[in-house]
């Protein structure tokens, strides 16, 4: 994977909520996370964001038969729900991992060694809902959701195309391999979102919320 590039800014200490609507298939998104995972990271150690993922499937058709994208977000949720705090570390890993669109992608057993990489508990639980797609109808219902819209928290009405990338609502449209941009987009909404008092907008329902 490439090397990410360490944060030079970081945003205002009452945090902001960054939301990442994505495809373990896409290499946009794979671009945009493995760019700014690492000064991610450091933003959610420090207190200083909230990060929100939200897994759809919308390139399932592009895996040759296998359903990756949808198979690769049910990992997520299943990790989000049985190993919570290392749901960032396993969305990090997937994207490091990431196979190319129209391949087979990952295989589960594949999926469930990576979690296993990074989790600190409950392998056994996560091994099965990967066996199972827990969460797959979870994840054809989330997609729906995000393409037909509205989206919560902000005035994108839906989702276009993956990653759609979110900051206290409002819509990054910057590059996707520029670290420092995509930092100072969030220091320069946080700033105004402080000056002007306006509240963060909340978590919306998904449970691969990291903060």
């Amino acid at each position: 994977p490439a090397e990410t590039p360490a944060a030079t800014e970081t945003p205002a200490a009452d945090g902001v909520e960054i939301s990442v609507y994505q495809d373990f298939l896409c290499p946009y998104c794979g671009q945009f996370e493995t760019t700014n995972a690492e000064q991610v990271k450091g933003w959610l150690e420090a207190g200083a964001a909230t990060y929100t993922v939200h897994p759809l499937a919308t390139l399932s058709n592009l895996s040759l038969g296998t359903q990756y994208s949808l198979r690769a977000s049910n990992a997520a949720a299943c990790v989000a729900e049985y190993s919570p705090n290392d749901f960032f570390s396993f969305n990090t890993a997937l994207f490091e991992n990431q196979p190319k669109e129209n391949t087979e992608g990952l295989t589960d057993a594949e999926l469930k060694s990576i979690a296993k990489g990074v989790i600190s508990g409950g392998e056994k639980k996560i091994n099965a809902c990967i066996d199972d797609g827990t969460y797959k109808s979870w994840v054809k219902d989330s997609t729906d959701r995000a393409r037909s819209g509205p989206l919560p928290g902000t005035d994108v009405k839906k989702v276009e195309g993956t990653p759609t990338i979110l900051v206290n609502g409002k819509q990054y449209t910057g590059s996707l391999t520029d670290a420092e941009q995509f930092a100072a987009f969030v220091l320069a909404v946080s700033s105004e979102s402080y000056s002007t008092g306006t509240p963060t907008p909340g978590a919306s329902e998904s449970p691969v919320t990291n903060g």
